[in-house]
């Protein structure tokens, strides 16, 4: 089962190339996002919340969150004995989950630093932890820290340079007299450090769909990715690579509107009818 799933994952990437082959255009625009990365890395304080369970875990936990491929990092011990590593992917545009034996979470963002972490065992014990993430004191600031540290662990990146004079500014973010000019300073370079990352696919790029013709059996496809990337029979380096194929699935389920669009909208939809009749099949032997 195992090896089938690999052959699944490789026969959606080259599905892809075939894509961008035939259609001989750039990829329209995402229909389907997922949380700014920027909004989720950094050193997060949990409170927590325990119900349904014979032994509960802490109250209070640190947590580190880091972008680990499509996904992300998140070491869970401090929230109850027991728990480790976990690698959360994305499953919508304010959600990521994980899945392992019997256990379930999934991390909700919501305003700027602050988000919401349920922890779920099939047995009913669930802990709600209420996060607030470590702030440099601007929105901007927060940004560009984030976003240096996508760039740290994406080995695609080329991070644009931050002067020394620009560091010592930024370094005032926590002075109110030199606020301002921080917030300037970390504007301009979270910018341009967003954009490369954006080029090179360490960060998504941001959701637009305006003026796109949606092709309804590519955005079956997604949906049928999703549904294995939740399987908690899937190793969490396959749904890394799944859920990097649906975000590329997405892109190409729209096609800008020209004079191939006929010809563009078959092609593709032909590629994704098969490519969801290969993954239902495995949809139904790995019981998901």
């Amino acid at each position: 089962m195992a090896r089938r799933l690999v052959l699944v994952v490789v026969l959606l990437g080259a599905v892809l190339a075939g894509a961008a082959a035939s259609l001989h255009a750039e990829p329209g625009p995402a229909i389907w996002a997922e949380p700014d990365p920027a909004a989720v890395v950094g050193r997060w304080r949990a409170t927590i919340a325990w119900r349904g369970c014979a032994a509960t875990g802490a109250a209070r936990a640190t947590l580190d969150v880091e972008r680990d491929g499509s996904g992300y990092a998140v070491d869970l011990a401090p929230v109850l004995d027991g728990l480790g590593p976990a690698v959360l992917v994305p499953m919508a545009a304010k959600k990521l989950e994980a899945t392992r034996d019997d256990l379930h979470v999934a991390w909700t963002t919501g305003k700027a630093n602050r988000a919401t972490l349920v922890v779920r065992f099939a047995s009913g014990c669930t802990g709600t932890a209420a996060l607030a993430r470590e702030s440099t004191g601007a929105p901007a600031c927060d940004e560009l820290a984030a976003l240096e540290a996508v760039a740290r662990r994406c080995d695609a990146a080329e991070a644009p340079e931050v002067s020394p004079a620009d560091r010592a500014t930024i370094a005032g973010v926590r002075v109110a007299r030199t606020r301002a000019a921080a917030t300037r300073t970390c504007t301009r370079h979270a910018v341009a450090l967003r954009a490369s990352l954006v080029e090179v696919g360490c960060v998504p790029a941001p959701f637009d769909a305006g003026g796109a013709i949606r092709i309804p059996e590519c955005e079956s496809l997604v949906v049928a990715i999703g549904r294995l990337a939740r399987c908690n029979k899937v190793p969490a380096d396959a749904k890394q690579r799944l859920m990097n194929g649906m975000q590329r699935v997405a892109r190409w389920s729209t096609i800008a509107p020209d004079g191939r669009a006929d010809e563009n909208l078959e092609t593709a939809r032909q590629l994704c009818v098969r490519t969801r009749e290969e993954l239902d099949e495995l949809l139904t032997l790995m019981s998901c």
